[in-house]
């Protein structure tokens, strides 16, 4: 989570230092879970963090910086970068829309949401 959000592991190489921690300690793999939202205070692209923490991502949460779903922020998120980057690691894992502010109806924020990731998604693998 962004440091807005919280005073504990508050970047993508936080999270990740803590899990091969975690993993060398218990012997047992240990994952993350990267946040486009959160992503937002990180130094570095949602891209390049993504292909940094390749090897430990297990699942993305994709939300727009109104905290609404994705495509509903004017200015918001490009997402065509977030499925560049997830493409060209070859994951395989779980993309999920994680909305906070459901102020247009949960339809509304499904619909538009899917739509636009399915946008941004193909837009890469047409290039």
């Amino acid at each position: 989570l962004s440091p807005d959000q919280t005073d504990f592991l508050t970047t993508a190489d936080e999270a990740a230092a803590f899990a091969r921690n975690l993993e060398e300690l218990a012997g047992d793999p240990v994952r993350i879970i990267l946040d486009c939202y959160s992503m937002r205070s990180e130094q570095c692209s949602r891209g390049e963090l993504i292909r940094r923490h390749a090897p430990i991502l297990h699942h993305v949460h994709v939300n727009d910086l109104n905290k609404q779903g994705p495509g509903m922020a004017e200015n918001g998120i490009d997402f065509t970068e977030v499925f560049e980057a997830l493409i060209e690691i070859g994951y395989r894992g779980c993309v999920s829309v994680e909305a906070f502010d459901f102020s247009p109806g949960a339809d509304v924020i499904a619909t538009r949401s899917y739509q636009h990731l399915v946008d941004c998604y193909e837009s890469v693998i047409n290039r």
